[in-house]
């Protein structure tokens, strides 16, 4: 039986483990593909797009001015590819760079759900895995509070405490979401997978009138 047992443990980290690289390679795999192909597609659109309007104009043409205006709002748009595709995945958490990855992620969100970054003092660089798998559970926390919570801002800290980093991330939602309503929904599920990978603890809590707080301290080698 206890053989049993820890074979099921290790296969049930195994799974784990399997979910979260899958899921890792993918985002990274989308990112890459947007910021490297798709980008690159629509700025040729819309350099030949600015190029007509260029050619109309010296003809005296009445739709070159719409077509500068269209030559813009596609330029917007590889923006914010780019912006999706370094959401996606940060090139800073290939070297461990957490800091300025959740900077970016921050500035990034500030459209759908205003946030703000505030790093606690010197905070060391973490490894490339405990880098990634934090930055994820920041980005999913703060998608539970623009989704579920009915927040109005989120505020994130990343501090050094010992030979251990902390993460936390608060909102002020006045509605309990799934994260901390619901141990075995896939948004609670899957911070527990990731703290676990880094060697984590993970506090999950919802204080009713005041909002919800996640945490995770986990070693800076893990």
């Amino acid at each position: 039986r206890l053989l049993l047992a820890i074979s099921d443990a290790t296969e049930s980290r195994f799974l784990e483990h399997a979910f979260l690289d899958a899921a890792d390679r993918e985002q990274r795999r989308i990112g890459k593909e947007m910021h490297d192909h798709l980008c690159q597609q629509i700025l040729g659109a819309a350099f030949a797009v600015k190029a007509l309007a260029g050619d109309l104009g010296r003809e005296g043409s009445r739709h070159a001015e719409q077509l500068h205006e269209l030559a813009r709002m596609v330029n917007e748009t590889v923006a914010q590819v780019r912006d999706i595709s370094r959401t996606l995945h940060p090139v800073e958490l290939e070297s461990g760079e957490l800091q300025s990855a959740i900077q970016g992620l921050a500035d990034r969100m500030q459209d759908a759900l205003p946030c703000e970054f505030h790093c606690l003092g010197d905070v060391p660089r973490p490894t490339a895995q405990s880098a990634l798998h934090a930055y994820r559970i920041i980005q999913e926390t703060i998608l539970h509070a623009l989704h579920h919570t009915d927040a109005t801002k989120v505020s994130i800290r990343l501090a050094a405490k010992g030979d251990s980093l902390r993460i936390e991330i608060f909102d002020n939602g006045t509605k309990e979401g799934p994260l901390t309503a619901d141990a075995n929904h896939i948004a609670s599920k899957t911070l527990r997978y990731r703290a676990k990978a880094i060697r984590g603890q993970l506090r999950l809590k919802f204080h009713s009138g005041v909002g919800t707080s996640v945490g995770c301290t986990f070693p800076q080698t893990s």
